[in-house]
């Protein structure tokens, strides 16, 4: 109940007050967390070191774990915020144009989908589709609470994304693909369903591979990708693809040579951006 009712007042404050008062807001949790969070604290910069390797000198990981939690603050600022956004906020000084080029190559009427790590304010991807004519679905764990859950989805939904459970979701998700839809999946974390083993980041990890199934079941490519913060303002959309599971008698190697692919190119997103990576928990948990 004192969740929900938390949740509920930053959303009423997000939309009521300055957009410069509550990103200073969002700005000073994301430092105040920052500051007393030592285990994830510690668990992002396990996860830095490892995306970055040497590149990631004892100033860089301090600066660039902090810049971690800001911006995780501002992205739930957006979600807070999200029913509000209009389509002017979301495209003002933005740049979706690697995202216009590989809708260009797509099928017309044809379903797809995208998958994507938790990089960046992903939960924009909705607003962006809606400018594109796309109703976008995906899948989320549900919260401890009910009434946190309910009000996650009906944020969600405002912002034409359909959330469906985790358990049973296949069918619902195959659905939307064959009407024509858009399937967003987050791949770089297992969440505990039969998944098999791949390398993220060196790393031997079970991560899902439902893409792959509905991509060989519906016949839809799948385009790796993230909305991103910009510099400056606005946000970016980068993505790659779109990739196809290749047409072979040996289906389950081509599944997993698109699963490589995917999982590559995602690597290199965060590698990119690792400031936008919002990865909690130590990826070294994951190996198994």
């Amino acid at each position: 109940m004192l969740a929900v009712f938390f949740y509920k007042l930053g959303a009423y404050l997000t939309c009521a007050l300055p957009e410069r008062v509550t990103a200073s807001i969002a700005a000073f949790l994301g430092y105040v967390n920052y500051l007393l969070r030592f285990r994830t604290r510690r668990n992002i910069a396990i996860n830095l070191k490892i995306i970055l390797g040497e590149n990631c000198g004892a100033r860089k990981l301090r600066r660039t774990t902090r810049a971690v939690f800001m911006n995780f603050a501002q992205s739930i600022r957006l979600f807070l915020k999200l029913p509000a956004i209009t389509d002017a906020d979301l495209m003002r000084g933005s740049d979706f144009s690697e995202f216009d080029e590989v809708l260009r190559k797509l099928e017309p009427g044809k379903g797809f989908i995208i998958v994507t790590a938790h990089l960046g304010p992903w939960e924009l991807g909705g607003l962006y589709m809606r400018t594109r004519n796309h109703t976008l679905h995906t899948v989320a764990l549900d919260h401890p609470s009910r009434r946190v859950t309910a009000f996650f989805n009906e944020r969600r939904l405002a912002a034409n994304t359909v959330c469906h459970p985790l358990d049973w979701s296949f069918k619902m998700l195959k659905q939307a693909l064959d009407r024509g839809e858009c399937v967003v999946l987050l791949i770089d974390r297992d969440y505990k369903t039969p998944n098999k083993r791949f390398t993220f980041f060196g790393l031997p990890s079970c991560l899902p591979g439902s893409h792959l199934l509905l991509a060989a079941r519906c016949g839809v490519p799948v385009i790796p990708g993230a909305f991103l913060f910009k510099p400056g303002g606005g946000f970016k959309g980068i993505f790659r693809g779109p990739y196809f599971i290749a047409n072979t008698t040996n289906r389950l190697a081509a599944m997993d040579a698109l699963q490589e692919r995917c999982l590559r190119d995602l690597e290199d997103m965060i590698r990119d951006h690792p400031e936008q990576y919002f990865h909690f928990d130590s990826l070294r948990q994951a190996v198994s």
